[in-house]
């Protein structure tokens, strides 16, 4: 798939997410004021709710005494309207909790065993080291990414290749980068991370890179 094809397909993806991410927004804007809507409701009906209220109470107590109503109906009516206000702003702090966590992409190395630590660092001339390259999404929507690779050293800075693909939010890119070097020296293998930005229509660094010291020797 050429990566024009690939703009177009996030396209699509991102247009499909976003629809569907404005209905979870939605909801959450509605729980977010849904104690405000609950006060401001018991505020404007009190008296009819407190009516209701008193109906179904004498119904399941019409045996007792009706002046038992009287002394605990005040108290027992706001008790029920606090509790109300109460368990609305619970339930939409928790709620604005959940869906206010901070975005950030991030890359990442592994070595040729899929662990951290024990990079091919030392090669020869031309001996191929491998490592993974490691991206995670968690900006909160699918993103297509791109990592370029530069090799930097003997004071030259060469672009090595580009990679690509579209990363659902929660998920993980993971692939394989083979690597060697044809002469002597010490050098850095440079992985920057880029987001496309569907606005721009470009990609736009993201500030995320690692790199790998490399000794190459005869």
């Amino acid at each position: 798939m050429s990566l024009q094809q690939l703009i177009s397909q996030y396209h699509e993806v991102y247009s499909n997410y976003m629809a569907g991410d404005l209905l979870i927004h939605y909801e959450m804007y509605f729980f977010l004021i849904l104690p405000i809507i609950v006060f401001i409701t018991l505020y404007f009906y009190k008296a009819k709710i407190e009516e209701i209220y008193l109906k179904l109470w004498y119904f399941v107590n019409k045996k007792s005494k009706l002046r038992s109503i009287k002394v605990a109906r005040n108290s027992i009516f706001a008790g029920i309207l606090v509790g109300l206000v109460i368990i609305t702003s619970i339930f939409a702090l928790g709620y604005s909790v959940v869906f206010s966590k901070e975005n950030f992409s991030y890359i990442a190395l592994l070595d040729s065993h899929k662990t951290i630590g024990n990079y091919q660092t030392c090669l020869q001339v031309n001996q191929m080291g491998q490592a993974y390259v490691v991206v995670k999404n968690h900006e909160g929507y699918p993103v297509l990414y791109e990592v370029k690779v530069f090799l930097v050293g003997n004071n030259e800075n060469t672009s090595l290749s580009s990679f690509y693909s579209i990363v659902d939010n929660g998920k993980t890119w993971e692939f394989p980068f083979s690597y060697s070097v044809n002469s002597t020296g010490t050098y850095r293998i440079q992985f920057f991370l880029y987001m496309f930005n569907s606005k721009e229509n470009n990609f736009t660094y993201s500030g995320e890179f690692v790199q790998l010291y490399l000794n190459v020797s005869e």
